[in-house]
């Protein structure tokens, strides 16, 4: 009995510290873009994804 709480506490701690370190903050710029066409904002942290929007007519908005 003992065997089994251990490792569902070892369960349990292993899923609380992933769930912290994927639901962190990242450092990253992250570029904000419009879509003057569909009213649709996009964020994106892709220099070249953030220019592939341009050209097809995107408006960059800044860092957001």
């Amino acid at each position: 009995m003992k065997k089994i709480l251990a490792s569902l506490s070892l369960c349990f701690l292993v899923g609380i510290t992933s769930f912290a370190v994927e639901g962190h903050a990242s450092n990253e710029i992250m570029q904000r873009m419009y879509n003057p066409n569909s009213g649709e904002h996009f964020y994106t942290a892709s220099l070249s994804e953030r220019n592939a929007l341009l050209n097809a007519g995107w408006q960059h908005e800044g860092i957001g």
